[in-house]
């Protein structure tokens, strides 16, 4: 990535497409600009620019930088370990912009309008800058320099495939293993899984690889409303993803600003309409949130 193709690059990079949003807006769901009595988003091709006048003219970006990035990729979503300059430079440069346009612009306390402009009572008093999207997840009062894990490695016990065909194995009529619900730690204690990533690989023939993901998610229902839960639940086909899901857990804040800091309470409204599933006769909770509710 040359000077010249340093806009261009991450115009139509993941970082714009996801971080920034261009994804699903053209326009900032962050930064407002009061225009009269309305409130008006900030264009994200205005974003852009702020960005890219930070990284040229003031962190020094050259085309001898853009060379080492060259050919550069990550090869997982989940184990990057390939360090790219022109991403580094792209961070840096939005914390910086996200300080100078909370400087001059009005950021909602909350984040779900869908297409509705926010009006001044949904303005936040200060727009501080962690009320952005770009704010450190990791909570220091909780790591443990020992890493003193309760559980040991997992091996595969789903289920026992060495004696199963890769046809067989494929086939849409083969049940897919039971989900893990409890673990033992390493004290011999139960633990409930709320939330998991499991499966596994396994060698198969001509050199191939049973490859298994199993994603499962718990949600809590109040004990009254449990049979008007199983009445429903008997009838679905919960093939496909059409419940619902919070695929980043609660890493929006961090475990002590829960309940009172900001973070936590302006994306409530985005929780309730997202993350928990209504019927007739019982409310479902994803576990993240209702389980955190629990400490409170």
């Amino acid at each position: 990535m040359v000077l010249k193709d340093c806009i261009r690059h991450y115009v139509v990079s993941d970082f714009n497409r996801y971080i920034l949003g261009s994804n699903s807006y053209s326009e900032s769901r962050v930064f407002y600009k009061k225009d009269g009595d309305k409130y008006q988003p900030v264009p994200l091709q205005d974003i852009r620019n702020i960005m890219a006048n930070i990284i040229m003219n003031e962190y020094g970006w050259d085309d001898e930088l853009g060379e080492l990035d060259n050919n550069e990729y990550s090869t997982s979503r989940y184990d990057n370990k390939t360090e790219r300059f022109g991403k580094k430079y792209l961070w840096m440069a939005l914390h910086k912009t996200d300080a100078i346009l909370s400087d001059h612009c009005s950021i909602p306390k909350g984040r779900f309008y869908g297409y509705n402009m926010p009006k001044q009572k949904d303005m936040a008093a200060k727009p501080y800058p962690w009320l952005t999207d770009e704010h450190s997840t990791i909570d220091p009062s909780i790591l443990d320099k020992e890493e003193n894990y309760l559980f040991s490695s997992i091996d595969n016990t789903l289920e026992d495939v060495d004696n199963v065909g890769n046809d067989q194995w494929m086939d849409e009529k083969y049940k897919l293993p039971a989900p893990r619900l409890l673990l033992k730690d390493k004290n011999d204690e139960d633990w409930v899984l709320l939330t998991c990533y499991d499966g596994h690989k396994t060698n198969a023939e001509n050199d191939t690889i049973k490859d298994l993901f199993l994603y499962t998610n718990a949600g809590f229902v109040k004990k009254e409303e449990i049979e008007a839960y199983k009445k429903w639940a008997q009838k679905q086909n919960f093939h496909g993803r059409w419940m619902p899901e919070c695929r980043n857990g609660s890493t929006d804040y961090l475990w002590n600003e829960y309940p009172w800091a900001g973070t936590y309470t302006r994306q409530l409204d985005e929780w309730e309409k997202e993350n928990c599933y209504e019927e007739p006769g019982f409310k479902l909770m994803l576990s993240y949130e209702a389980q955190l509710q629990e400490t409170g």
